[in-house]
């Protein structure tokens, strides 16, 4: 979303046309500098590389009236072009237009909701949304034509936009949409979409392929439901990251036990820049060792793994209770507080 500047940087006196006319300008050059950083991301050349390649096999079909017929045999998927053994088209079907309203109404859902469905999975993900739902929506397309013996051909992104289209609304179910003049969620306009195609096919509506929007829409629920999990850790490792002042960008994958990685070696970090907090974690050093000394129970190192789910108590190792293998091999958390005991007692000694 783009952010309203402060008003002082735009105001507009009456009757002053050189006032005005800066405050308009400075206003415009603003906007194209937030767009032009929006777009210059990884996401944004993401989204603008899939409008480039529709764009550009949009052009081989203006190549020669009526189509060449390398397009008809490469970028159409139909039942013959299946038979014949071209399943790529399952694929380059979904970056391929014939009509440029077909193209623009595409790559303007593909531009609105595509970038920040992009932001949240990151670019790998996303074009993986973007090819399986095209692959499933020309495999729902094809059956349906199947079942009804028919020789259509299809193209279109429509399926892998649908695909974006739930992702978006799973991803942020309470956002607000127009659709023709009347507001609602995304959730609520994602459904409306859905029970649109559905009447669709089952009516035998116009020329509209509604079963490839089914089949996209149908991939785009499941691929949610499968990185649902992976991208409620990550977006908790962003927001541990930004409170550490680390920033918010997170390698995508990042698994649950980076997590507890991260407070651990920062909690270590920040008690060793601030002396009081240092002084504070050795007197709860101190009382938790006292409180289960002896007691071998959950809190015990041998029971717990490497690293603690509450690294901010600052419990640390028993060596009296550490055997065999676990006193051979020290986990990374007991070598960074050894190494914080050592320099510890070497700045007591200057």
């Amino acid at each position: 979303m783009v952010r309203i500047m402060p008003p002082k940087s735009y105001t507009f006196v009456p009757g002053d046309l050189e006032q005005n006319l800066d405050a308009v300008l400075e206003w415009l050059r603003n906007m194209g500098d937030r767009v032009r950083r929006t777009w210059a991301s990884r996401e944004g050349r993401t989204i603008l590389a899939l409008i480039a390649l529709n764009g550009m096999v949009y052009l081989g079909w203006k190549s020669r009236p009526g189509g060449p017929p390398f397009m008809w045999r490469h970028f159409a998927c139909s039942l013959e072009s299946i038979y014949a053994g071209r399943t790529h088209t399952l694929l380059t079907s979904s970056i391929s237009h014939m009509g440029f309203l077909h193209l623009l109404g595409n790559m303007f859902l593909l531009a609105n909701f595509g970038l920040d469905v992009c932001k949240a999975l990151g670019p790998s993900r996303f074009l993986t949304l973007y090819a399986g739902g095209a692959f499933l929506s020309s495999a729902v397309s094809l059956l349906y034509k199947r079942l009804r013996l028919s020789g259509a051909v299809s193209v279109g992104a429509s399926g892998s936009v649908m695909a974006i289209l739930v992702m978006f609304a799973m991803l942020f179910p309470k956002a607000s949409l127009y659709v023709m003049g009347i507001k609602m969620t995304a959730k609520e306009a994602c459904l409306l979409w859905v029970l649109f195609d559905v009447a669709g096919v089952v009516g035998r509506l116009g020329y509209i392929d509604f079963a490839a929007h089914l089949g996209g829409a149908l991939f785009g629920y499941l691929y949610f439901s499968y990185i649902e999990e992976r991208l409620r850790e990550e977006m908790e490792l962003r927001r541990r990251a930004r409170r550490w002042g680390l920033g918010g960008r997170v390698t995508e994958g990042s698994s649950s036990g980076l997590l507890s990685r991260l407070d651990a070696v920062l909690e270590w970090l920040q008690r060793r820049r601030d002396p009081a907090q240092r002084r504070a974690a050795e007197r709860m050093d101190e009382q938790t060792r006292s409180e289960n000394s002896g007691s071998g129970g959950w809190l015990d190192w041998s029971h717990r793994g490497a690293l603690s789910s509450k690294p901010s108590t600052g419990e640390r190792s028993l060596p009296s209770q550490a055997t065999g293998r676990e006193a051979e091999t020290p986990s990374l958390w007991q070598r960074l507080r050894r190494a914080w005991s050592s320099s510890s007692s070497s700045e007591g000694g200057k």
